[in-house]
């Protein structure tokens, strides 16, 4: 087993020595990047919550209904998002699917960057730009579930809270940042001037490219995948038939 093995076809963490050995470090170096590509998901998860606030002050004249929509719509699809991404590790790779969520994200945060500069934007499709936004919600999924087949059952927890917390501090990231970045010009990549208003909006989008490319070519040299993770959807959806899971669920919503 080569360090950065694309597929990893031997991995037991319950054996200390293969854990000293090569486990260890192994596990470590994906649950970096896992937080990572997971912390960007869940900013731009968000990231409406700041935006649409400042769309009437950009001359965007949508209703305060309409602004809530803006901002519910995007925590509706991430939700939703959770449930086919929890799966797709197991289909197609821990690795695989960091990189294939990491790069999707391009397309929320370019789209916004580019319609926020529109004040003439239809509801309907600055709607539709929200709500890519979703897609980042359901990084939080995938995450969990690839980590949780790195580490031994001793340590799970303390692997899976670090990768939990690393996504969640996204949500204060993305208050504190972005407000300020859409004040200031010297981050704006095709737009030399303000938008209406005197925001720089765009810098919500654009702000993330950077750290996209990052997470992917990031996930794509030092992530991996492991062949005893794969599994069929019959075979996972039996856990809905534990009554754990479902008082789970309840608490959790």
């Amino acid at each position: 087993m080569r360090r950065h093995d694309v597929w990893i076809s031997k991995w037991n963490p319950e054996d200390e020595k293969f854990w000293e050995a090569k486990g260890k470090s192994i596990a470590r170096r994906n649950l970096i990047w896992s937080i990572f590509a997971e912390h960007l998901g869940f900013s731009i998860w968000l990231v409406w919550s700041i935006v649409a606030t400042k769309l009437p002050q950009a001359g965007f004249h949508y209703t305060t209904d309409q602004l809530f929509q803006l901002v519910a719509v995007p925590g509706l699809i991430g939700s939703l998002m959770r449930f086919p991404y929890t799966f797709a590790v197991t289909t197609f790779g821990g690795r695989n699917w960091t990189i294939f969520s990491a790069a999707v994200l391009f397309i929320p945060t370019t789209a916004l960057a580019y319609f926020v500069s529109q004040p003439d934007t239809p509801f309907w499709l600055m709607l539709l730009v929200a709500a890519t936004a979703g897609l980042g919600g359901g990084n939080f999924a995938s995450s969990m579930a690839n980590i949780s087949f790195f580490y031994p059952d001793r340590m799970k927890g303390w692997a899976l809270g670090l990768n939990a917390a690393g996504g969640n501090i996204g949500v204060s990231g993305i208050q504190l940042l972005t407000p300020m970045l859409m004040g200031f010009g010297f981050v704006s990549l095709y737009l030399a001037d303000p938008g209406p208003g005197g925001l720089y909006l765009q810098n919500a989008g654009l702000m993330w490219l950077l750290p996209l490319t990052i997470a992917v070519i990031g996930a794509y040299f030092f992530m991996n995948n492991l062949t005893e993770a794969r599994s069929t959807f019959k075979h996972q959806i039996i856990i809905v038939k534990r009554n754990d899971t479902e008082v789970m669920s309840y608490v959790y919503i």
